[in-house]
């Protein structure tokens, strides 16, 4: 057990200890009682449910895991740093890693060989995206969530850096080569999207799969220009070429965080579905806390995380960094054996 060191009067300990809501299983049988964990309920999953093409998807997966007696593998996508220069690990980490947590007990009581995780850290990404000034941010946050994932036990999560699996230099060569491929792709199907152009063909040869509907580039830029006003619409159509040339040089250098040893595995974003994006393969979407706590969803390594106490009783918060927030600030120092981390654990209280 990790011990907690804070000077606060309400009982934040028992609120990191305490499970989030479990989802209750039918008895259909293994496979359906396992497939319904994973799929959950709305409390902790972002948006609807899988359609069918990605429910019989994940079934064959977890049939096939079981049949082998053997753990299912969750790979779980997470972000280089958070977006405020400088800050680190919060609550809203500890909360997606809570859901994790009970995510692998549910799964462990139907299920004893229970799930593998595999938590991918983007920090090559970071440094291709963000530049040298994001380094330091990205190297303590990186370091904290290892730490927070050593201390609270999880020793079924293992933390994968891209770092670990590619070079920064192989990885901005795949960028600088994908980029251009991309920019001429979405400036050429801007007004009309289609797959019968030199463009297209010249990506799908570096190994792009689908077209990038209307839905998705409006997301993208509206996103990049809430985070920078005054960008361009060719500056943030610049900017989405860049990321979906990450995510490409990625699958190209084979730095995708899944473990060696498997052969498929299922996504669990905590990122939202994309509009306009297919939703199709093994990808699962979750909340980084559940709607019992908030009814906002913001991916942990974009989030404030912070603690709302009333009464003694403790649950989450998530804002963005631009908001004005009125909160106490606390520090919780987490210890396991070697492993230390000082957690962000503000929290306002009510009046």
């Amino acid at each position: 057990m990790f011990e907690l060191r804070t000077d606060v009067s309400f009982d934040v300990g028992d609120y990191i200890v305490t499970p989030y809501p479990r989802t209750t299983c039918k008895g259909h049988g293994l496979v359906e009682d396992i497939l319904a964990v994973l799929v959950g309920t709305s409390q902790l999953r972002c948006g609807p449910g899988p359609g069918v093409e990605t429910a019989g998807a994940l079934r064959a997966l977890v049939a096939a895991h079981v049949a082998q007696g053997a753990p299912i593998p969750i790979l779980v996508p997470s972000g280089p740093k958070k977006p405020k220069h400088g800050a680190t690990v919060d609550m809203a980490e500890l909360s997606a890693l809570k859901v994790l947590a009970g995510l692998h007990q549910q799964v462990s009581d139907l299920y004893p060989p229970s799930l593998e995780m595999a938590l991918r850290l983007e920090d090559v990404t970071g440094w291709v995206l963000e530049g040298a000034v994001a380094r330091g941010s990205i190297r303590r946050y990186l370091a904290d969530m290892e730490a927070l994932v050593a201390t609270l036990g999880m020793d079924y999560l293992h933390p994968v850096r891209e770092s670990g699996m590619t070079t920064e230099a192989a990885f901005r060569t795949e960028v600088d080569v994908l980029e251009p491929l991309l920019l001429a792709y979405l400036r050429e199907t801007d007004a009309w999207e289609r797959d019968d152009c030199d463009t297209y063909r010249a990506l799908c040869a570096a190994g792009w799969r689908g077209t990038i509907p209307k839905e998705q580039r409006m997301f993208y830029r509206e996103r990049y220009q809430r985070l920078y006003p005054q960008l361009s619409w060719d500056q943030a159509t610049a900017l989405m070429a860049r990321y979906f040339a990450t995510t490409l040089a990625r699958v190209r250098l084979g730095a995708s965080g899944a473990l060696a040893h498997w052969d498929q595995c299922v996504q669990l974003n905590f990122a939202p579905p994309v509009p306009g994006a297919p939703r199709m393969g093994t990808r699962l979407y979750y909340r980084t806390a559940p709607v019992a706590h908030t009814k906002r969803h913001i991916p942990f390594w974009r989030a404030r995380g912070y603690l709302h106490v009333a009464g003694g009783s403790v649950r989450m918060g998530l804002a963005s960094w631009q908001e004005e927030l009125s909160l106490r600030p606390m520090v919780l120092s987490l210890t396991r054996g070697p492993h230390v981390v000082h957690l962000e654990a503000s929290y306002a209280e009510a009046r």
